[in-house]
């Protein structure tokens, strides 16, 4: 049976809660104000984007993990990037631009027209500066161990952080980013054990 809460009664209970301790309030939280960040929960699985308009795509999901053969090592240090023109007539079409070669960020994703090599991973960052696909958006540093990859197709692009480091600690987190020549692109995920990621 459901039962009703006026806001009176609400407000009341809340109000028990909280205190002023000196110059600071506190307010107890039961769970139900703060609430901690979601496990990253895609491992074993790819998630594909596939541009069905101008700025719109479709979003499909199938149980795979990261695969295939991982192709040229970058040498990536942390908070770096690296161009890499593309090869065999591929472009990537991307948000009403024709792209020839992508960055290789250290952080895990590829930006379009300039790197990025910021120390700030919040969602304003993401959403700001160079055009940017983000396949696991965390402080990653491949030198602490584990590699970045490239494999180049004449109808696709592949990029993968196998293995790659936290910054500063030990967990290691590997997934792959696709794009394809139709302007789709895709996100596989492996073990991704990162604690610090957007």
């Amino acid at each position: 049976m459901r039962q009703l809460v006026t806001r009176r009664e609400a407000l009341t209970t809340a109000a028990s809660a909280t205190q002023d301790v000196g110059q600071i309030a506190v307010i107890e939280d039961d769970g139900t104000i703060v609430t901690p960040k979601n496990p990253f929960d895609l491992s074993g699985f790819t998630l594909r984007l596939a541009p069905v308009s101008p700025g719109s795509y479709l979003l499909s999901q199938r149980q795979e993990t990261v695969g295939g053969s991982f192709g040229t090592p970058l040498s990536l240090a942390d908070d770096d990037s690296r161009e890499i023109a593309f090869t065999g007539g591929f472009r990537f079409p991307f948000f009403g631009a024709t792209h020839l070669s992508v960055f290789i960020n250290s952080d895990g994703n590829l930006t379009f027209g300039q790197g990025d090599s910021g120390t700030d991973w919040s969602l304003s960052r993401f959403n700001s500066g160079p055009p940017r696909i983000g396949g696991f958006f965390a402080d990653l540093d491949p030198t602490a161990g584990g590699g970045v990859f490239y494999n180049a197709w004449p109808d696709r692009f592949v990029v993968t952080w196998d293995r790659v480091r936290e910054y500063g600690g030990n967990t290691e987190s590997s997934f792959q980013v696709t794009l394809s020549a139709d302007g789709a692109f895709e996100f596989a995920y492996g073990a991704v054990t990162a604690r610090r990621f957007r």
